[in-house]
């Protein structure tokens, strides 16, 4: 992690009033580089101490942040993901939209967005340094091969803590970001204030919904009485699934061990609908973002890959069996109400 906690550091640190962020941030901004650290130029933050980003950011995100991006970058994916929420909400690319990208990374949403919106003014934000480095270089070597002024700022910033002034943003976006955070319903009621009017915040998230199924279907699998053909990676694999979903289906959030799991949340439909009545949204779109037809067989090949790093033929054709048959049961409806992932519309 880099610390920015000495004293000498902090001395060093310059405010930027300058820029667009720091004009509509409601606390001064100072700039990273300022402290003597050439890769951190460019950086904006309102000075956050360690023990605050602790509190919200696991090391994966820190000192393991290049082996989470390794695992995890799928910028064609995310530019799929966000071209078609756009043609949900009829939003096409505007000149003079701000736009706030929530939780960053390396960039997944910031290099979709700034080709979707090549004229707009937009806040790339994450709260763990590292990850905004690395999504820096990425930028820099943007900006050097296609030349022109940087589109982009860099911020350091608590999502759950959205200080800007109201009606500062046309589009507010996040990919897999809610589900991290203890309190994602504090990061929706900034989003409600600080969109303009008629604005958008999306969301890419993960739903109880299917993940119930998946469940069920993983619990069928390791009390069959074939579990002996089942490699032990794919089973251990299956059993931390259970786990984690029966964890994060726990909707308080307060309790100390969750401050401990980098993933705490499964959403269902009502958590969203709630949260728009509540914060006075106009509208609250909820759709799928996963092809329904066999969508518990293709998530199982990405738990399987994201897990242990194994393919389809990992499992034996009788668990694959199984699976279709969940695949088949479900009539088209019902499978687009079994979200396993699902993009969150909220209409200012």
């Amino acid at each position: 992690m880099f610390n920015l906690e000495k004293k000498s550091f902090k001395k060093k640190l310059v405010r930027t009033s300058d820029c667009f962020a720091a004009k509509i941030f409601k606390m001064p901004l100072f700039d990273l580089g300022k402290g003597g650290d050439a890769k951190l130029e460019g950086i904006l933050t309102p000075i956050y101490d360690n023990s605050v980003i602790n509190q919200y950011v696991q090391s994966q995100f820190t000192e393991s942040a290049q082996v989470y991006l390794g695992k995890y970058e799928n910028l064609e994916h995310f530019t799929r993901l966000l071209s078609t929420a756009l043609r949900q909400v009829n939003l096409p690319a505007q000149n003079e939209m701000t736009i706030l990208d929530i939780g960053s990374g390396g960039g997944n949403t910031i290099f979709p967005l700034l080709t979707l919106f090549p004229n707009s003014r937009l806040i790339a934000s994450d709260l763990s340094v590292e990850m905004l480095v690395s999504l820096k270089k990425g930028l820099d070597k943007l900006i050097s091969n296609q030349g022109g002024e940087e589109k982009c700022l860099l911020m350091q910033l608590n999502a759950e803590e959205l200080n800007f002034q109201e009606n500062s943003f046309d589009l507010i976006t996040g990919g897999a970001v809610l589900h991290h955070m203890i309190s994602p319903e504090k990061t929706i009621q900034k989003c409600a204030g600080i969109l303009k009017p008629g604005g958008f915040a999306i969301f890419f998230e993960p739903f109880e919904e299917g993940h119930i199924i998946l469940r069920n279907i993983y619990n069928t699998i390791l009390n069959d009485s074939r579990i002996n053909t089942l490699i032990k990676e794919v089973k251990s694999l299956f059993q931390d699934l259970i786990l984690d979903f029966d964890v994060r289906m726990v909707r308080d959030k307060s309790l100390p061990r969750f401050h401990c799991l980098d993933d705490k949340w499964l959403f269902n439909k009502n958590f969203f609908l709630e949260l728009a009545e509540r914060y006075e949204f106009s509208d609250c779109t909820i759709y799928p973002i996963h092809e329904t037809e066999i969508q518990f067989s293709n998530q199982t090949k990405t738990n399987l890959l994201l897990g242990r790093g194994k393919d389809r033929s990992s499992l034996p054709d009788w668990a694959w069996n199984i699976i279709g048959q969940y695949d088949r049961c479900f009539t088209k409806d019902t499978k687009e109400e079994l979200l396993i992932e699902g993009c969150v519309i909220l209409k200012k």
